[in-house]
């Protein structure tokens, strides 16, 4: 009885809001106006590493710097640990992973990840992006080309890398990165598996963000950027604290995902207090 009451209340007080009361009789009208009112303008579709494990931060993190108007519908590929091997396994599960979002009529299709990326290499995501639009007719974003496009828009040429991978992905990550044409001045390295990263407190990945940020950025030299990677943590903080403390752009995989995914294209506005990238207009680059 409790709970019919409450309903009845609260569909009195929609009908009133709607203005749209008549006796006892209360009607919804225009449904499909309130529908409109609630749906998506954009829909971004994201397969990111991990699946079935927790996973902090990434819509709270990418509603700071998304609108609301944008729903992000994300799916996993499933990936173990930072090896070759655990990718190649995971990347078995990457045209499900597409289908999964084509059938929530995802708008595009973001690979997330910078170890996914850089274990498969340039060539084969390059690939795979031109095999993507083909198949599905959408346009498709990867990690480390968001950061590629995104350091061409703030004209860097050189750039530190504030890693927390072990050797051997930093290993990958700079050679994806000098195929593109870059110079890397410094790179850090803290040896955190995949696993150590999952088992981090927010607090303590968030501070380890900042670390690395602070130690790349003081090796840095004439960098002219900074590249925050890895998202196990939340890490949008480090970029106003590292543009402020040393003068140079930062940039994260989210907001590199961010900016090549909807402000470059115009989809979304550039937004204000979370780095150079995010306040930048539509660029050329």
């Amino acid at each position: 009885m409790y709970s019919l009451a409450c309903t009845q209340l609260a569909r009195l007080q929609l009908c009133l809001w709607q203005g749209h009361v008549e006796g006892d009789n209360y009607r919804m009208t225009d449904d499909a106006a309130w529908v409109q009112r609630l749906l998506p303008v954009y829909r971004y579709g994201v397969v990111l590493p991990g699946v079935g494990d927790v996973q902090r931060g990434v819509d709270y993190q990418f509603y700071r710097i998304a609108p609301l108007s944008v729903m992000q519908i994300g799916t996993g590929i499933g990936i173990r640990d930072y090896s070759v091997a655990s990718v190649e396994a995971a990347m078995e599960r990457f045209w499900d992973c597409v289908e999964q979002l084509q059938r929530q009529e995802a708008d595009c299709i973001v690979l997330s990840g910078v170890p996914v990326s850089t274990r498969l290499g340039r060539t084969r995501v390059l690939a795979l992006a031109d095999e993507v639009r083909r198949r599905t007719q959408l346009p498709f974003y990867s990690t480390m080309e968001a950061v590629i496009s995104a350091l061409a828009s703030l004209g860097a040429q050189s750039v530190a890398v504030a890693s927390r991978f072990p050797d051997e992905v930093n290993a990958s990550l700079v050679e994806y990165l000098v195929q593109a044409g870059l110079t890397v001045a410094a790179i850090t390295s803290r040896d955190v598996s995949l696993g150590q990263a999952q088992t981090l407190t927010l607090a303590e990945g968030m501070r380890l963000t900042l670390e690395v940020g602070r130690e790349a950025s003081q090796r840095a030299g004439d960098a002219d950027a900074l590249l925050l990677p890895g998202g196990a943590a939340p890490s949008l903080h480090a970029i106003p604290a590292m543009e402020e403390e040393y003068h140079r752009p930062a940039i994260t995989n989210l907001s590199a995902e961010v900016w090549a995914t909807l402000i470059r294209p115009g989809i979304a506005p550039p937004v204000n207090g979370w780095g150079q990238l995010l306040a930048s207009a539509v660029s050329s680059g």
